[in-house]
């Protein structure tokens, strides 16, 4: 039952999240993973877009969160390659990034390449409400333009 629940929850959310759209008709939020929520666990990784569809920063996304009491997970991933595929990073660019820089840092990486790093996820789990997804899906039809 619990599975089923933090299915039925995650479906909502993807759900919602998908249907907020700019003054423009262009999406909001960019959901990664398969468009079929079923058996996919309860997080969603996601990227905000503003009105032209560039990326915003997640920094930017959880500061505006933080500032609505709400908690989300944001940064680069664990797993080698997801980041990657996420935001089409070639192995190419990773390796004539690696191979012209000594050293440098995340927004040198970000900059050189010019593509976004890392993304914002949400969680569903045990303990989530309906209305706390509401609340999430509150905050994210703030960020429309």
């Amino acid at each position: 039952r619990i599975t089923e629940r933090i299915e039925s929850l995650t479906c909502y959310l993807a759900q919602k999240l998908k249907g907020i759209k700019h003054s423009n008709g262009q999406a909001v939020v960019k959901l990664f993973g398969p468009k079929e929520r079923k058996k996919t666990g309860g997080t969603l990784i996601m990227s905000f877009l503003d009105k032209n569809q560039a990326v915003q920063s997640f920094e930017e996304i959880e500061q505006k969160a933080n500032q609505k009491l709400i908690s989300i997970r944001s940064g680069c991933f664990c797993n080698p390659g997801i980041d990657e595929v996420n935001n089409c990073i070639s192995t190419h660019e990773l390796s004539d990034y690696f191979s012209s820089h000594q050293e440098g840092d995340y927004h040198d990486m970000i900059q050189y390449l010019n593509k976004m790093r890392g993304a914002t996820r949400v969680s569903v789990g045990l303990s989530t409400s309906k209305k706390d997804l509401d609340t999430f899906i509150d905050f994210v039809q703030s960020l429309v333009e």
